[in-house]
C-alpha cells in the first residue's frame, strides 16, 4: 500500500492510495498482480493537518517541544560523523514587556521572533518554541564558532531593528556543540542552558559558547 500524489485531468494534485496484491494463480502458472487506486485526498489532507497541528506550537507556528526533541533525537542518532550546533535563546526582559505593554504585546513579540528565526535560518536547520518565551535553534552539520556567531547576529540585528517599543528587542544566547559538548538531547540542552544562563549574568543581549 502507498499513499503518494497525482495529477487529475485538470491539472491540479491530489493524494491518492495505491494497493497492490500479488496472487499466484496455480491453474495457468502465472503470478498475477491486482492494482486498486484510491481518491483519499481529504482522508490525507486531514491527517497532515492534524498531524502538523500536533508537532507546532499554536501561537508561533514553530516546532512545539515534543516536536523539537523528537526530530532532533533522530539527527543525533545518524552518529557523530557531522557536527551539528544546539542554541537557546530567551527574549531579554520579557516579563516587564508583558507586565507594561499586555499580553497581546507579548505574543506579538513571541511571534515576531518566530518569523525573523524562519528568515535567519538555512533551508536544513529548524527552529521551535520550548515554552515561554525560550526558543531553540538546531544548525545542521555546522560547528565553526564564528560562522555560528555570524548567523545569530544576523538574528540579533534583525530583532534590534523591528522598533516594537523605545528600547531594541534583544535577546540572550547559549550554544553547545555536538558532538564535543554531549551527544543527546538532554546533554546538549544542559550545556547550552548552561551558557544561556552565563550571558544572562553577563548582562544579557550577548551570546555565550559553552566552555
Amino acid at each position: 500500500s502507498l499513499d503518494y500524489r497525482r495529477y487529475n485531468k485538470a491539472g491540479g494534485i491530489f493524494w491518492a492510495r495505491a494497493e497492490a496484491q500479488m496472487v499466484d494463480d496455480p491453474f495457468v502458472g502465472v503470478v498475477r498482480l491486482f492494482v486498486l487506486i484510491q481518491d483519499v485526498d481529504s482522508e490525507k489532507r486531514r491527517s497532515l493537518e492534524l498531524r502538523r497541528l500536533s508537532q507546532t506550537d499554536p501561537l508561533t507556528g514553530l516546532y512545539n517541544r515534543a516536536a523539537l526533541v523528537k526530530r532532533l533525537g533522530r539527527v543525533l542518532r545518524r552518529g557523530t560523523a557531522t557536527r551539528h550546533a544546539l542554541i537557546i535563546l530567551d527574549i531579554d526582559h520579557f516579563k516587564e514587556l508583558n507586565d507594561t505593554y499586555g499580553h497581546r504585546f507579548g505574543d506579538t513579540v513571541l511571534q515576531e521572533v518566530a518569523s525573523a528565526l524562519k528568515d535567519s535560518l538555512r533551508n536544513n536547520d529548524f527552529s521551535g518554541r520550548l515554552g515561554g518565551d525560550e526558543f531553540m535553534i538546531f544548525m545542521r552539520g555546522l560547528s565553526d564558532t564564528a560562522t555560528i556567531g555570524t548567523r545569530l547576529n544576523v538574528l540579533r540585528n534583525r530583532l534590534r531593528s523591528l522598533s516594537l517599543t523605545e528600547l531594541p528587542l534583544t535577546i540572550s544566547i547559549g550554544v553547545a556543540l555536538f558532538p564535543v559538548h554531549g551527544k543527546s538531547f538532554q546533554e546538549l540542552y544542559d550545556k547550552a542552558d548552561r551558557a544561556l544562563y552565563k550571558a544572562k549574568r553577563a548582562g544579557r543581549d550577548t551570546m555565550i559558547f559553552y566552555e
